[in-house]
């Protein structure tokens, strides 16, 4: 469950917790079903994305005499949608990062289709929820936005760290990237900056969680031309207890992606008492505040020296962790869920 995933289930099933009833929109049947008291599935089978999002969708609101539209990843607004709907925009990354489509098989109609896809979202929603002040930004400032339009409402981190426990993983000491594997997640400095760790803690491993079958392909080769291929791997996707089990047993939490909308994994480490190494950008630092080790995206020996430091300083880890316990505070769900349901309340008026 990656992080839009997450964040629709989360909503979903809290929302229907507290007496909502919620219909879930899929263009095929779900592989994870979520069966709970309230929520029901609605299948608009389709393989073309603009008619479920732009026909089938708004059909199925006018029919159902539904209260309110939430398009919760992003974009899925449509002028024919008949009742008041909020979007939440987690990220416009595609726009920010000029080379974003360059792997598409069609970079310059993906690009005009996703720009298209949001600006629609944008125009004919009735708020917007941006899930963090840099995404707001990014709003206001790439897409013309109109911030009254928008409310920053963050996300929240669901992990019971008392239920969690250390995985039987066969190695000891072992830092974690629990970010997943893209291009903007900076993995090739990441692996550079870990050989660097290597000469000081050899017996250290770096595990990369996620898939991406082919940049994964890149990085394995980037590790056996540093001749660090023993030491780096490459755990494919995992359930959240296993992944969680294996934060818990990390002595580093280290992502240095050079953009991002939130920070999801950052929390995710708080919970489980591990301290962070992260890149410096601006949705990290209003994420982390001072709860973590910044280190700047683009400078190996930065990242190698926030690394080195967090695994042999005892007081800099105990105050870091602290301090996770403490930023949590910022995000519960149960604080996102009361925020959302004002905006409701907001746009049915």
């Amino acid at each position: 469950m990656t992080g839009i995933g997450s964040y629709l289930t989360n909503l979903s099933k809290r929302l229907a917790r507290v007496n909502n009833e919620v219909y879930l929109f899929y263009s095929h049947a779900p592989k994870n079903r979520i069966d709970e008291k309230n929520i029901s599935t609605a299948i608009l089978e389709t393989n073309n994305k603009y008619l479920f999002e732009q026909i089938l969708i708004p059909r199925f609101l006018l029919k159902e005499k539904i209260d309110v539209y939430h398009a919760a990843g992003n974009i899925g607004v449509s002028k024919l949608v008949p009742c008041p709907s909020v979007v939440t925009v987690h990220d416009i990354i595609p726009i920010l990062l000029p080379d974003y489509f360059n792997k598409s098989r069609t970079p310059t109609l993906s690009m005009i289709s996703y720009k298209v896809r949001l600006r629609s979202s944008l125009s004919f929603s009735k708020k917007i929820i941006s899930i963090s002040n840099f995404t707001k930004e990014s709003l206001v400032g790439k897409m013309k936005v109109n911030p009254e339009k928008i409310k920053v409402i963050g996300q929240g981190v669901d992990v019971n760290k008392d239920k969690v426990k250390k995985t039987a993983f066969p190695y000891i000491n072992y830092i974690i990237c629990n970010s997943g594997i893209s291009e903007r997640k900076n993995l090739n400095r990441l692996i550079c900056s870990f050989k660097n760790v290597l000469y000081k803690f050899p017996d250290y491993k770096l595990l990369i969680t996620g898939e991406n079958h082919a940049l994964r392909e890149e990085l394995v080769r980037l590790t056996e031309i540093l001749g660090i291929e023993e030491s780096v791997v490459f755990t494919g996707f995992l359930d959240k207890q296993k992944l969680y089990s294996l934060i818990k047993g990390a002595r580093v939490v280290c992502n240095v992606s050079e953009i991002e909308g939130f920070g999801i994994p950052l929390l995710e480490a708080f919970s489980l008492g591990v301290p962070v190494v992260c890149s410096n950008i601006p949705s990290f630092r209003e994420v982390a505040g001072s709860s973590a080790t910044f280190v700047n995206p683009y400078d190996i020996q930065d990242i190698t020296k926030g690394i080195n430091e967090l695994i042999c300083d005892n007081k800099k880890r105990n105050g870091f962790i602290e301090q996770g316990y403490f930023r949590l505070k910022k995000y519960s769900w149960e604080d996102v869920i009361e925020k959302i349901l004002i905006i409701y309340k907001e746009v049915l008026q």
